[in-house]
């Protein structure tokens, strides 16, 4: 049952983040997300999640935004929903990204069989993830706390959305040191996608794709539960 998975692994992070004294806001309310962005201390938001670049509804994009002891922002990602419907993922990338880095070089596509399998249908795409120094991290508490944002982002976009594949693309560097595990991602891939010239600006040619597929959301919410116990 992935929805009582789900909702267990939502309410086993909530009370793992509250253990520090933390607190979690989900917010639909796009305004806000640049001033949260730039409190956090995020240099940019990228365009695939910036609001003023699309007409984001309640229904198709949320953000959560991470707060300390007091109350204030100390970390955020974003999550949008994008139906393909009959669309090959590798359409839909050709036309967002070339709409979104109008200026750079065309984008190229070299997704394995595995990645073409999953990245179909209803999807999920997280990003513009950002914790706030000394909140970051990939270990000690500040790691644990990030692994618990990013499954409750995961247990959300599988509750409001009942999507196929939830995925995000993170650097090589991130990657080799093991935050597509942390940020509860089952599959990672390197090289899936390029650039026929130079890289946009704040893209990079070894970026990973990670994705976490409905078929291992039940087993990745029930270890994230158990390691929270």
């Amino acid at each position: 049952m992935n929805s009582f998975d789900a909702v267990q692994a939502a309410s086993s992070a909530l009370s793992k983040i509250g253990e520090s004294g933390f607190t979690v806001e989900a917010t639909t309310d796009f305004d806000v997300v640049p001033n949260i962005a730039d409190t956090v201390g995020k240099p940019h938001l990228t365009p695939l999640l910036d609001p003023s670049n699309h007409d984001f509804s309640a229904q198709t994009a949320f953000w959560l935004i991470l707060k300390d002891e007091v109350g204030n922002p100390a970390g955020c990602v974003g999550a949008r929903l994008e139906d393909l419907r009959n669309d090959e993922i590798d359409d839909f990338w050709r036309r967002s990204f070339s709409r979104h880095y109008p200026d750079a070089g065309s984008i190229d596509i070299t997704l394995s069989r595995s990645a073409r399998d999953v990245l179909a249908g209803r999807l999920a795409y997280i990003g513009d993830l950002y914790m706030a120094a000394p909140t970051g991290g990939l270990g000690g508490a500040s790691g644990n706390r990030l692994s618990c944002f990013l499954h409750l982002m995961h247990a959300l976009v599988a509750l409001e959305w009942k999507v196929n594949a939830a995925y995000s693309f993170i650097s090589a560097k991130d990657a080799l040191r093991g935050a597509g595990t942390q940020y509860g991602y089952t599959l990672q891939l390197p090289r899936q996608k390029g650039w026929k010239g130079q890289p946009p600006k704040n893209r990079y040619d070894d970026e990973w794709l990670i994705i976490l597929p409905s078929t291992d959301r039940a087993a990745a919410f029930r270890q994230q539960v158990s390691s929270n116990s």
